[in-house]
Parts: C-alpha cells; structure tokens; sequence
C-alpha cells in the first residue's frame, strides 16, 4: 500500500494516508491478508499519535469507525474496505479494517427455506442473481 484515501459515509475525501515526508497521516505495521477461500481482504495497521516534529497528528480524527479506505493493492486492483475497530492507546492506534464485499454480500442476499430434497445449483443462485444481468448456464 503506498497511497490511502480516508472516506467518509458519503465517500467524500476527508485525508491521505501516505509515509512520504510531509504529504499526509504515516502509518507502519500494515498486514493485508486475503483467504483463499473467500478472495476477502482484511487489513491491520497502526497510526502514531504524534507526527516527526512532535506535535499532535489532527489527521488522526478521520481514523473513525465505519469510514472508508479505498487504495490499491500490489496487483493494482482497486480496494475499498470499511474501517471496523480501533484500539486507542498512549501513542497510537491500531485499525482493523475489512473488504466492504463482506458487508454487501450479507445485506443483499435474503433468506432461503431449505429445500426438502437435494436440489441443483441453479436453485440457490437463480434468485440471488434475479435483477443482475447474470444467467446461469
């Protein structure tokens, strides 16, 4: 990760998230990590509190709960990831952030009765995939 966007709700810019001198918030201790499994990313990184001159980092207050990050990855494909827990201590915080895919594939798919008897895999996606443009087969 080289250059990261800090978002709001409303996906409008709030900083940059960079360890180039004097361009934006620094950051260190980075891990993204995909499943393979899933291809869903999460991220960890911690922020100092206190930028190279000493003072109190004001950028700091966009590292909220349910902003954004949105950057790219080594591959240059883009990503977008909700940010959901922070740790506050002393000197910095730690922020774990997840792929927003998690989220929309948990609120766009609705409920489905189990079927009785064994059933082929058109039955579970043709509703899932109702409205997409997608067809199965």
């Amino acid at each position: 990760m080289k250059n990261v966007e800090i978002l709001d709700k409303d996906f409008n810019r709030l900083c940059w998230m960079t360890n180039e001198p004097e361009q934006g918030l620094h950051f260190y201790g980075d891990k993204l990590s995909t499943t393979i499994d899933s291809g869903v990313y999460t991220l960890e990184f911690r922020v100092p509190k206190r930028t190279s001159d000493g003072t109190h980092n004001k950028k700091m207050a966009h590292l909220k709960e349910n902003n954004y990050l949105r950057f790219e990855n080594r591959q240059g494909v883009p990503i977008l990831m909700s940010i959901k827990h922070l740790v506050d201590n002393r000197n910095e915080k730690s922020v774990y952030a997840e792929d927003v895919s998690i989220s929309l594939i948990n609120s766009v798919v609705d409920g489905m009765e189990t079927p009785t008897e064994p059933q082929t895999i058109d039955y579970y996606l043709t509703p899932v995939l109702d409205k997409t443009g997608f067809i199965i087969g």
